[in-house]
């Protein structure tokens, strides 16, 4: 009988030890699993910060709304359409462009005009701002590039060589070099500290048609420009290479993550295409607004997480960036939207219109 019990006993020991061995062997598969998703998730999509943020928000079960939900201010003192705007490098100012050839410094936050700067004889299609929030650049339908210095409101520099009205313009954080692309079908870098404001570094000519959007990379090694023609062109500026994307649509507009990762690109089909900047593969693409005929902007929220874009019917339309979802509609323009800036490091947003005013929404 003693023998039976020890029988027994190892009996239930040993189908014991095979119920733990399987239970391990059941977490280390789904621990892997996992770890493998999210691993993939960053090497393909390059958004795996924007997954683990989500994942984060979900688990504490809190309803948190992380993008603009209403209007603040109505931003009014242009007369026609507001073309474009810009908040300042730190959000505290927000500029604005408009068809009546002025631009406009507004602190957003309290919804009041500071000042004007007037010497455009066209409209003015874009604007940036330096790093040291000291001066503005400015382009626009006179096919000339602005420098302004922000306090004195004195225009200190005009670029000129363009043959056609200039649709975008950026710089550097040291505001040594700016980049304009023109409705001429050409990309020009600019010295802005050479005495000779007529003759450019560098012009790139590869477009077939006007281009529509500029961007720099940080330490401006890249130059990347969107175009009517359905390309998205990448400047290796160093190596001298060039990266032709085919989007297969006039493209009106470009964005890139703050990880820089990726590319959002607005097209005239009305849709939105995410792309992988190192192979030009598609992730994702977002639909529900309206942009069919006119150059509207698209941008990404400061974190990455949101999808945003202006519409034809006066919608701002927003986006979940992993889900591909239409997440939020933000009404208040009776017209256009054609303009979008996010606020560097808050929830705030600034949108411009063909109704002739800027707006503010957190």
């Amino acid at each position: 009988i003693l023998y039976d019990m020890i029988d027994i006993a190892h009996f239930l020991i040993y189908i014991m030890t095979i119920e733990v061995l399987n239970l391990f062997r059941t977490f280390f598969f789904f621990f892997f699993q996992a770890e493998d998703g999210i691993r993939d998730a960053q090497e393909s999509r390059g958004l795996g910060d924007v997954y683990k943020r989500q994942v984060s928000t979900q688990s504490t079960g809190l309803l948190m709304i992380p993008i603009p939900s209403k209007q603040v201010h109505s931003l009014k003192g242009h007369e026609g359409p507001v073309l474009c705007c810009r908040f300042n490098s730190n959000g505290t100012y927000a500029l604005t462009g408009g068809q009546d050839r002025s631009i406009k410094l507004w602190n957003p936050h309290k919804g009041t005009l500071i000042k004007t700067y007037t010497g455009h004889s066209q409209g003015v299609h874009d604007i940036a701002v330096t790093a040291d929030n000291a001066q503005i650049l400015s382009c626009g339908g006179d096919k000339i590039a602005f420098v302004w210095e922000v306090e004195s409101g004195r225009a200190i520099r005009k670029f000129r060589g363009h043959n056609a009205q200039v649709n975008a313009i950026v710089t550097n954080k040291e505001n040594t070099v700016c980049v304009t692309g023109s409705y001429d079908k050409s990309v020009r870098i600019w010295d802005c500290r050479a005495a000779n404001d007529t003759i450019p570094i560098q012009v790139l000519d590869d477009f077939k048609d006007s281009v529509t959007a500029v961007h720099l990379s940080e330490d401006m090694r890249e130059i990347m420009a969107s175009s009517v023609d359905g390309f998205i062109r990448r400047y290796d500026i160093r190596k001298g290479q060039l990266t032709a994307d085919c989007v297969g649509m006039p493209v009106v507009s470009l964005k890139v993550s703050r990880d820089n990762n990726c590319i959002l690109a607005g097209c005239l089909d009305g849709t939105l295409r995410l792309f992988e900047k190192s192979t030009g593969e598609l992730l994702s693409s977002y639909k529900g607004h309206a942009n069919t005929a006119h150059k509207i902007e698209c941008t990404l929220t400061n974190t990455d997480a949101h999808v945003v874009a202006g519409s034809e019917d006066g919608r701002i339309c927003i986006w979940d960036l992993v889900e591909e979802k239409l997440v939020h509609t933000l009404k208040g323009h009776t017209s256009t939207v054609c303009s979008l800036s996010y606020h560097p490091t808050e929830r705030c947003m600034v949108s411009s219109s063909v109704d002739g005013t800027c707006r503010v929404w957190k």
